[in-house]
């Protein structure tokens, strides 16, 4: 099958959080699977964009990528020439894959595909859910009716990562067809060549119990929340480090630093981390905690069980697979309950490592990337199909 992936942002742009890094594992699975994989995407990467690759394609872990130079849109992802390119192309692909919302890429390149009679569709990666509409309500108030409605309405299915979302999708009507596919994760090898590492490097002795932070530093993460539970932590467990692992965006670490700064070095900040830092964070840390207002899926949730760590997850995450598989705790989102539960796991070593190797099996069975590309291929086969249906 050839395959079209379209997308405001690429790997490695991965100060945009998770979407660029679940995008390029999928691309990377269905390459795999020996589909042809392309995509088109834009030079974001913050303030620091990559150069632009229209004719002549980059390679980044093996993928082909075209990156187009922003318009003067720009903070709307506006790239008049992939639309142009799409325009010229879209033919040589069986199917377009258009990732996120409220960009003017996303919404060129299926404005594009509908009026070539190109079948896309659409991962909405989080961004239909209540809170994710909240931020900007104004700007998209006014962009869902001229733009988004008719996307998601066009696409031949809506590809969300949890029940949440999907619910949000069929109460909006948004969508007459709706796919629920989780995204994947590589599962590590064994760590234990990379204990030791972290620690190191950052200064943390062996008798600290570490706990972990993966994500964007912003509001709707909920530091300032953490920061009250930490409090909490360090008045049972006085020794423990907490880490901070993420790129800052719009400027919020400076809002919530000063919550932290009480802490003195139990903080560590250490900004965004690559695959080999998140690797040897993993690797060292006791437990992962994570405490959002919402999740459409959570990758740094998915990637510390697949690393043999416990979890602490608040339930406005929808995580009760935790719970269920017994892999940490998921608890009510108060400072309360989330030092209660980190204090428990620090304080219970043994169970903490059991935990771990409970939720690396439970990962290892549902969320390998291969089995994840295996069902969206599928979900694109049976449009297709349809596809060829009506010709018929």
């Amino acid at each position: 099958m050839r395959i079209l992936h379209v997308a405001p942002y690429f790997a490695p742009a991965f100060c945009y959080g998770g979407p660029p890094r679940t995008i390029l594992g999928l691309c990377q699975a269905q390459q795999r699977l020996a589909h042809k994989v392309t995509v088109f995407t834009t030079t974001a990467n913050g303030a620091h964009p990559f150069p632009a690759s229209i004719e002549r394609p980059d390679s980044y872990e093996g993928i082909s990528v075209h990156r187009f130079p922003l318009g003067m849109a720009s903070r709307f992802f506006h790239a008049p020439e992939l639309v142009k390119s799409l325009q010229v192309r879209a033919r040589e692909f069986d199917v377009v894959h258009i990732h996120c919302l409220w960009n003017l890429a996303s919404s060129g390149a299926a404005r594009t595909c509908w009026n070539l009679g190109v079948p896309y569709v659409v991962s909405t990666r989080g961004m239909m859910l209540a809170v994710a509409r909240s931020n900007h309500p104004w700007r998209k108030r006014i962009s869902y009716p001229i733009l988004e409605s008719r996307v998601l309405r066009r696409a031949q299915f809506v590809h969300v990562t949890s029940d949440e979302e999907a619910s949000e999708v069929l109460r909006l009507r948004a969508a007459s067809d709706v796919v629920k596919i989780p995204n994947g994760v590589e599962i590590p090898p064994d760590l234990s060549s990379c204990k030791g590492v972290f620690r190191r490097q950052h200064g943390i002795g062996n008798d600290s119990a570490i706990v972990a932070w993966v994500g964007r530093i912003h509001r709707i993460k909920r530091l300032d929340l953490l920061a009250a539970a930490f409090a909490k932590v360090l008045s049972a467990t006085p020794r423990t480090k907490l880490v901070l692992a993420g790129p800052d965006e719009g400027g919020y670490r400076a809002q919530v630093a000063p919550l932290f700064a009480q802490f003195g070095d139990a903080v560590t900040w250490t900004g965004e981390l690559d695959g080999t830092g998140r690797t040897h964070l993993l690797a060292d840390a006791n437990v992962l905690v994570a405490c959002s207002d919402v999740e459409s899926f959570g990758m740094s949730i998915v990637e510390a069980m697949a690393a043999a760590l416990p979890v602490v997850v608040t339930r406005s995450c929808p995580w009760p697979q935790i719970e269920q598989e017994r892999c940490g705790k998921w608890v009510t989102q108060s400072a309360e309950s989330i030092s209660e539960a980190l204090v428990e796991l620090i304080r219970n070593p043994d169970e903490a490592v059991a935990m771990g190797n409970r939720g690396r099996q439970f990962v290892g069975r549902n969320y390998v990337w291969d089995s994840v590309a295996r069902d969206m291929v599928a979900a694109y086969a049976k449009v297709l199909r349809g596809a060829e249906g009506e010709r018929r």
